[in-house]
C-alpha cells in the first residue's frame, strides 16, 4: 500500500501519513504516563495498605465478593460466549481458562 492509500475500512478517513505524523505526540503521551505511573502506584499502593490496615481479610474480601459479582454477571455470558465460539481462537481459549475454574 502506498502512503496515500485509506488504511481503515470503517468510514475512518486515515491514512498513512497522517498517522506518521502523529508517532511523536503518541510517544510523548506515552513517555508522560511513564513517567507519572511511579506516583500513581504509590498512591495505590497507600490506598491499598490502608484498606488492609482496616481490614486483616481485605483480599479475601474483595476475591470473593469478585468472585460473586461473576457468577452472578457474567459467568453464563462467559460460558454462552465460549460455546458459541468453540472452534475459534478466542473460544477455545476462553473454554480453556473456564475449564480451569
Amino acid at each position: 500500500l502506498s502512503p496515500s492509500n485509506n488504511i481503515l475500512s470503517s468510514g475512518i478517513n486515515a491514512e498513512y501519513g497522517q498517522l506518521a505524523a502523529d508517532v511523536p505526540n503518541n510517544a510523548a503521551l506515552g513517555n508522560l504516563a511513564c513517567k507519572k505511573a511511579a506516583g500513581c502506584f504509590d498512591q495505590l499502593r497507600a490506598a491499598f495498605d490502608g484498606c488492609v490496615a482496616g481490614n486483616a481479610n481485605f483480599v479475601q474480601d474483595v476475591v470473593a465478593r469478585a468472585e460473586f459479582l461473576y457468577n452472578q454477571d457474567l459467568a453464563s455470558t462467559a460460558d454462552d460466549f465460549a460455546a458459541q465460539n468453540s472452534g475459534s481462537l478466542f473460544g477455545d481459549l476462553l473454554g480453556m481458562a473456564l475449564n480451569q475454574f
